[in-house]
């Protein structure tokens, strides 16, 4: 679980990199610069009570942020319809749904979620 974590991170820094490319809004670089550290560690099999508040601070930020992409792309779309809306849309979506999954598995089973 934890590489698949620090995987799903990376994209979500790359994904967050992308929209301050695109947007050019200096907000974007935080959550990249925090998920990319925060795989960094998980990857270099640091153990630490500091990676598990970074990485449940990580996680439950990305998912805000995801969340309020849907919240403002959904809000773009009722007024003008547009296809790439609709990527991005299932795209936050489906981010958000896999945050959820791994904030859940992390408080369920916390020792086995780092061990594996």
């Amino acid at each position: 679980m934890k590489k698949f974590t620090s995987i799903f991170l990376i994209f979500l820094g790359i994904y967050w990199l992308i929209s301050f490319l695109q947007q050019g809004s200096l907000w974007s670089i935080t959550p990249a610069l925090i998920s990319f550290i925060t795989s960094f560690l998980l990857l270099s099999n640091y153990s630490s009570n500091l990676l598990d508040k970074l990485l449940i601070s990580s996680l439950v930020y990305n998912l805000i942020l995801t969340s309020y992409q849907v919240y403002a792309s959904t809000s773009v779309l009722l007024f003008r319809p547009i296809p790439i809306e609709f990527f991005i849309v299932g795209l936050n979506v489906l981010f958000s749904i896999l945050l959820l999954f791994l904030l859940r598995r992390l408080f369920l089973n916390k020792s086995n979620f780092f061990n594996s």
